[in-house]
């Protein structure tokens, strides 16, 4: 795989930011995605038929893989730390992450 800085990364982050929905159920309407690694995928390629996800986009979708430690969403990850999250809730946890990680990445 391209070997991808984390500017790249940061950028990719930021991509995804207007891709994830907020706690408005009638957003899936209008194409956003509760999941963070799809909004990821929406803001960095796979959108209009393109099936390509940017090499930024992979290597972030892998950063958020590695940070859940084997669980396959954000509410599982949480469920094993014992905390229960209410949808519109986890939705807001999810955007103040995504935040934390640009930022993280834009400092590296």
């Amino acid at each position: 795989m391209k070997q991808v800085s984390n500017k790249q990364i940061a950028k990719a982050f930021i991509n995804a930011v207007p891709w994830l929905r907020n706690d408005d159920p009638g957003e899936y309407s209008i194409g956003k995605h509760q999941f963070i690694c799809h909004a990821i995928e929406a803001g960095n390629g796979r959108r209009d038929g393109r099936d390509n996800v940017s090499a930024a986009g992979i290597a972030a979708k892998k950063i958020i893989s590695g940070r859940l430690g084997g669980c396959s969403t954000l509410n599982s990850w949480l469920s094993l730390q014992g905390i229960d999250w209410e949808l519109g809730n986890i939705q807001v946890y999810r955007h103040a992450w995504l935040q934390l990680l640009i930022e993280e990445f834009e400092r590296k």
